[in-house]
Formats: structure tokens, sequence, C-alpha cells
């Protein structure tokens, strides 16, 4: 989404994630918004310096960036505020190493459906299904799991933290490998996630994923 189709403002959930340019392996800032806008950084704060592996999309959507902001579309105390806090947040983080924080890992249980933005820690390929989910490979553990037996699963831990933020949240979800193929490590995806139950085994299940790198 181009930043003139959205009216941005406190409601974008703007999160910036530091992550390894899959390009050039560069260390980059990947910024994204509920809004659907997506660029990557080389610095974070004025003149917000983009990454340069696709020059010319992104010196596109930096002269978007600057006309809107400009016109009005992007709220200026929006910009002035997430700026401030996101470039003082990496700015600390870089004078005094910050101390460990705790991740939480986050539980499901039947019937949750939630959608969650963040970065791809660890990928499992080709997992034991029923060893995971401690049943049996019979006929009806195959219909009890659903579309999960048709073919390969992968199990992906997703950790939310962005620049800024306090909590750092862990999603650890299965899914089949065609959904999960877009899910490369270090990348920042969005995961649409439901949660399952099945005998004494509570898990996620990965129902949709799309790659915003």
């Amino acid at each position: 989404m181009l930043w003139y189709q959205a009216s941005h403002g406190d409601q974008c959930r703007s999160r910036t994630f530091p992550i390894v340019c899959r390009d050039c392996r560069s260390h980059v800032y990947f910024f994204t918004c509920e809004h659907g806008s997506k660029v990557l950084f080389e610095e974070l704060g004025p003149p917000w310096p983009l990454h340069t592996c696709r020059v010319l999309r992104m010196q596109a959507l930096r002269r978007e960036f600057q006309e809107h902001l400009a016109d009005g579309t992007i709220k200026i105390r929006f910009a002035r505020d997430y700026t401030k806090r996101v470039v003082a947040s990496e700015a600390r983080d870089r004078v005094q190493k910050p101390a460990p924080r705790e991740i939480q890992r986050m539980d499901p249980y039947e019937g949750l459906r939630m959608t969650e933005v963040g970065v791809v820690r660890e990928r499992q390929i080709d997992v034991d299904l029923f060893a995971r989910l401690d049943l049996p490979e019979t006929t009806v553990s195959r219909a009890i799991v659903g579309d999960l037996a048709l073919g390969p699963v992968t199990q992906i831990t997703l950790h939310t933290r962005a620049v800024g933020d306090e909590d750092d949240l862990s999603f650890t979800f299965l899914a089949p490998a065609a959904v999960a193929r877009d899910a490369e490590y270090g990348g920042v995806v969005s995961v649409e996630l439901g949660g399952r139950v099945i005998g004494d085994v509570s898990f996620w299940q990965g129902l949709s994923i799309d790659s915003l790198t």
C-alpha cells in the first residue's frame, strides 16, 4: 500500500524491527504499519536514510513519504512522537547494552484467533507432527489433526519485539510447509494464528503467513 492510500496516525500501530537485509546482509531497520507501509532504513531518525539495495523502489517510497508528510496526510504529531520514541530507544541500546529481556511465551487456547507481526527466530522443517502432538499415526488421528496431516509441517518461532517495545512475546506454531514457505529465518512476517487443543496438547497453528520483507 502506498502512503497516500492510508490516513497515517496513532492508529497505525507502526513498528520498526532491526533485521539483516537478505540481499546484501547489512544490518538495517524495517518499518511497517497496519496500513501496509513497508520501508527499509539505514539508520533511525531524520533524514531517515533509506537502505539502497532496492534503489528505485525506495526512492519512490521516500518521495511519497515526504510529499504526504508535507501535505498533512501523515499526521505531524504522530511522525514526531514516533521518531522520538524509536530513535531514543535505539540510541540507548547502542550506548549501553540493554539488560536481557525476558521473553514471554504465549500459550494458546482452543478457538483463539490473532494476528501478530514479528521476526522469525527459529524455523524447523519436516516436523514429526504426530510425535509433536503425542498422537499415534492413525486414520483417526489424521482426521482430528485436519489439514496439518496432509503434508510436511514446519515449526516456526516468532518474536514480536520491535524497537521501543517493552514486551518481547514469543509464539511457536505449526504450519503446513506450503503456508510456511515465505517465512525465512530473520525475516519480518505477519502471521494469522489459531489456537488448538488436542488431548493434553495445546498449540498454535499458522493459518496464513505474509512476508513483509
